[in-house]
């Protein structure tokens, strides 16, 4: 894929991502309002592991290893790639569901198990709901290789417009079922979402050839490359669930509302990666398997240099942000009804050793498409096993004097290492990646955001003087303001350091809002005349 092929496709997948984390911070503010950093959302995220764990355990990674797969079969014979889907789904969907049934059969132990500082009413709450999300296993299992399906086949806007369906559904069971229901409201309303994932990419699938069909074809030689592929991967996912569980028991023997500021800082981290970052390997991958099934690596290194530094662009200045801003953006968003300064004290607290990693984890993503996409599974996986082993080190070093914030750095501290690990890996496989380049790009960001912060702290010390008092509206207009500020000093710096990347970026889209206002003027035009 070209450059500007590039750009274009991620500008699109993240509009629509934009949309769908828009919605999920309406979504997550409008939980907070009704439940704020209580034990009724504590056991609400509590909940989820169960039915996470499982699923990453076992098909969790089907949806990664299949595209570098069914790219290559699909370019020797496409009929056998799509009955080899078909036999990958029905497996994925009989697995997950023998494993809904185990799960339903065992949650109260499992439950104890993941987090082992809940008792009382919140235990028992925390397994009600389990029990009503295990569901969710096999809808996320049919979504999954669904998503991969349609983005093996250059086909992104239907699994970008899912997230938006399922943010609106969450946000519409918070609104009108919990206030009957409670906390089950919501949950329920999650695996209705998880449904609704499923139903919005089906329609793009009759058009790309795929029919479903009845079959798992064991002796398919694809599908067990996939099986082969998936067991590193898998291993890996259960030991980074392994992580998540530590992470989620020491949490629960914090203050009520820990875990719950964990998921709400989380959130805001993810935000910008989920935009912008993924929307920008989700595109990359494709391209990547393609190059590899040539045997291509120079070309595989080339998109990889150019997706880094389009990574380290956008990354920078949104990591420096919110570092130094963590305070003013947890309460825009979240302080309101339930949530109150407790818990945005809390959750900013979080949201600042979860934004030191924002750079790594974005690389370290991109990272693992490459690994993937040379149907390279295991590097990651040894390396992901490494990792977790020193997330759980740190936690237990770091809970004690960092309390939740110990927790975000120890995840942000595994991704820099994990990163790292990943880029010697990578260098030892295909040569010289070509480091000068990206050091100068990465250089030039981190110049930017720095002026970027400084001129921030300022803008807010004036912005709390300009419009003080302690309204949404309020925090949201000051907020905005710094932003919106710190956005014209970084490309103010950064312009000048003439980057590529960002101008190619410039250039693309002053093409496309220049065709969009001719479009527009056109359509006027012909109204008028009629």
């Amino acid at each position: 894929m070209t450059r500007r092929g590039l750009l274009t496709a991620a500008g699109i997948i993240a509009i629509a991502s934009i949309a769908s984390k828009g919605l999920g911070f309406v979504r997550e503010a409008t939980l907070a309002d009704r439940f704020g950093a209580s034990f009724a959302t504590d056991a609400y995220l509590a909940a989820l592991i169960v039915p996470s764990v499982l699923f990453s355990v076992v098909v969790g990674a089907v949806g990664t290893t299949f595209i570098p797969v069914y790219t290559e079969r699909a370019r020797q014979d496409r009929q056998q790639a799509l009955r080899m889907t078909n036999s990958l789904l029905n497996l994925s969907l009989l697995m997950s569901l023998v494993l809904g049934v185990v799960g339903y059969a065992f949650t109260p132990a499992l439950v104890h198990l993941f987090v082992p500082g809940f008792s009382g009413p919140v235990l028992a709450v925390t397994v009600q709901l389990t029990r009503l999300m295990l569901p969710l296993m096999l809808l996320t299992a049919a979504s999954t290789l669904i998503t991969s399906f349609l983005q093996a086949n250059q086909h992104f806007a239907a699994p970008a417009l899912a997230g938006p369906a399922q943010n609106l559904i969450i946000i519409a069971a918070i609104l009108l079922l919990s206030h009957r229901f409670g906390i089950a409201g919501v949950a329920v309303g999650t695996v209705l979402a998880a449904a609704a994932q499923i139903l919005v990419q089906w329609a793009p699938l009759g058009r790309l050839g795929f029919q479903y069909q009845a079959v798992i074809a064991l002796d398919d030689e694809a599908l067990r490359r996939v099986g082969r592929l998936a067991v590193p991967v898998l291993l890996a996912g259960a030991v980074g669930q392994l992580g998540t569980v530590v992470d989620r028991m020491l949490a629960s023997r914090l203050v009520e509302g820990s875990i719950s500021a964990l998921n709400y800082a989380n959130k805001l981290f993810a935000f910008p990666l989920g935009i912008f970052v993924t929307a920008l390997t989700t595109v990359l991958y494709p391209t990547l398997s393609a190059h590899a099934a040539r045997r291509d690596g120079a070309a595989v290194l080339g998109v990889f240099r150019r997706g880094f530094n389009i990574i380290s662009l956008m990354v920078m200045p949104m990591m420096t942000g919110l570092i130094v801003l963590a305070g003013p953006v947890v309460r825009a968003v979240y302080q309101r009804g339930a949530f109150d300064a407790n818990a945005t004290r809390l959750t900013s607290f979080a949201v600042i050793f979860f934004s030191v990693g924002m750079l790594a984890s974005a690389a370290r993503d991109l990272l693992s498409r490459v690994f993937f996409a040379q149907q390279d599974t295991t590097t990651p996986m040894l390396i992901g096993v490494i990792s977790v082993a020193l997330n759980i080190l740190l936690n237990f070093a770091l809970i004690g004097p960092l309390a939740q914030g110990g927790l975000a750095l120890s995840l942000s501290l595994t991704a820099a290492f994990g990163a790292g690990a990943m880029l010697v890996a990578l260098r030892r496989k295909l040569g010289p990646l070509g480091g000068r380049e990206m050091a100068v790009t990465l250089l030039k960001a981190a110049l930017a955001s720095a002026v970027m912060a400084v001129a921030a702290l300022l803008a807010q010390s004036l912005a709390s003087r300009w419009f003080p008092g302690a309204g949404a509206l309020r925090a949201a207009t000051r907020l905005g303001s710094v932003i919106a500020l710190g956005g014209v000093v970084y490309l103010g710096v950064l312009w000048p350091l003439r980057v590529p990347e960002l101008e190619e970026a410039v250039r693309l889209v002053a093409r496309l809002a220049t065709r969009a206002v001719a479009s527009a003027w056109r359509r006027l035009s012909l109204t008028f005349r009629h």
